[in-house]
């Protein structure tokens, strides 16, 4: 049995959250881009060009760890004043999704990681012969809103999962799960 929580492995983009897809790439490179924070300066220095679902070297945060770390969310510890604590955490997390936004932008921490962050973004997109079926009207309402913006809603590493358990004569099945409505979508679109 293939399990699947869709908002942690099947797809990019937060549809709850009204999330750009880019964002959600670049979410994804900020969690898995290694670097340094130096001590003084409280600066984080790009520590490898590769990403890494786990830290490869003792000693090294990944920039969503370190915006976590300049931007906390405060507890009533922290912060005994509800409604302080509200307005600080709020602005704090805007502050991080902004930085994560920005994150490969030139001068920025990430930058030497801009073309890994376009290589990603292209293997997504919807095949070109499938946007000139959108892009006229040739395909289902659905698929005109699920495609709008070029991007596939479901990794292809479900499919070639799928293909290669086929080739190898392999009994699955495939369970979808999200806390969200994207199970619908999900379904549909697979």
């Amino acid at each position: 049995i293939l399990y699947f929580d869709i908002n942690k492995t099947l797809i990019f983009g937060d549809r709850a959250k009204n999330q750009p897809f880019e964002s959600s790439v670049l979410s994804l490179v900020c969690e898995n881009a290694w670097g340094t924070v130096n001590p003084k300066t409280k600066k984080w220095t790009l520590a490898s060009k590769e990403l890494s679902f786990e830290c490869p070297k003792e000693g090294l945060v990944n920039y969503s760890q370190y915006l976590k770390m300049v931007y906390p969310k405060k507890n009533d510890i922290d912060e005994p004043d509800m409604q302080k604590r509200v307005k600080t955490n709020k602005e704090n997390k805007i502050a991080r999704e902004s930085e994560m936004d920005k994150f490969v932008d030139t001068g920025k921490p990430g930058e030497q990681l801009k073309e890994v962050f376009a290589d990603i973004l292209n293997k997504l997109k919807v095949p070109q012969y499938v946007m000139d079926k959108v892009e006229k009207g040739e395909v289902s309402e659905f698929f005109q809103k699920l495609y709008k913006n070029g991007y596939v809603f479901i990794f292809l590493s479900l499919y070639f999962t799928m293909i290669k358990l086929q080739q190898e004569g392999r009994d699955f099945a495939i369970i979808f799960r999200s806390f969200g409505d994207d199970s619908e979508v999900v379904s549909q679109e697979f």
